[in-house]
C-alpha cells in the first residue's frame, strides 16, 4: 500500500502541474497495486476528464460508485459525462439517481438544465437552471446555459439579460461575447 500512496502523491503533483498523461499513468500504476481503494479510481476519472477521455472517465467513476452507490457527486458527474457523449437516456439515468440521493446538490439540477437544454426542452432546461441557482449556484457556466435555453426559446430579452451576468462576471468571455452580440443583432 505504502508504494500505491507514492504513485498517487507522484500522480497528484503532475495533476497540479497539468501534466494528465503522467498523472494518469502513475494513478493507473497505483490502481492496479490497490484496486480497491475507490479514491484511485475517482482520481484517475478526473484525470480522463481533463484529457477528454470521456469513455475512461465514465469506467473509472462507475468503479467509485460500486464502491460507493450512495456518492450522489460522481452519479451526477457521470450524467454529466453521458449528456456530452449525447447519450442522454444514460445521462438521465444517473441524473435521477444523483437527484434522489440529493435532490439539493445543485450541479445536478445544472446538469439536467444542460441535458434538457440539448435536447431542445428549452422550458425544462429554463426549470433546471433556476433550480440550480435556487439552491446557490452563481455559476458563470450557470447563466450561460440559460441565455442559451432563452435564445431557443425566442426570449433573446432573457437571454441578453443573462449575457450580462456572464459578462459581469467574466468580462473576457469570447463565447459570451459573441452570443450577445448575435442576439443583440436579433433585437
Amino acid at each position: 500500500m505504502q508504494e500505491a500512496n507514492e504513485l498517487v502523491k507522484i500522480a497528484t503533483e503532475y495533476f497540479k502541474k497539468g501534466d494528465y498523461a503522467s498523472a494518469s499513468v502513475n494513478f493507473e500504476l497505483a490502481q492496479k497495486i490497490n484496486p480497491e481503494d475507490k479514491n484511485i479510481y475517482y482520481n484517475l476519472a478526473v484525470t480522463y476528464v481533463k484529457k477528454g477521455e470521456t469513455g475512461l472517465a465514465i469506467t473509472n467513476y462507475k468503479k467509485v460508485v460500486e464502491k460507493d452507490p450512495q456518492n450522489h457527486k460522481v452519479l451526477a458527474s457521470i450524467g454529466d459525462l453521458y449528456t456530452e457523449e449525447k447519450r442522454y437516456k444514460e445521462s438521465l439515468t444517473y441524473l435521477n439517481k444523483s437527484l434522489k440521493i440529493n435532490p439539493n446538490y445543485s450541479p445536478v439540477h445544472y446538469y439536467l438544465g444542460n441535458l434538457r437544454l440539448k435536447t431542445g426542452d428549452y422550458d425544462a432546461a429554463i426549470s433546471c437552471y433556476k433550480k440550480a441557482r435556487a439552491i446557490g449556484s452563481k455559476s458563470v457556466k450557470l447563466y450561460y446555459g440559460l441565455s442559451l435555453a432563452y435564445k431557443g426559446k425566442g426570449d433573446f430579452g432573457q437571454a441578453i439579460n443573462c449575457l450580462k451576468k456572464v459578462l459581469e462576471k467574466d468580462p473576457n468571455d469570447a463565447k459570451a461575447r459573441k452570443l450577445y452580440l448575435t442576439i443583440s443583432g436579433c433585437l
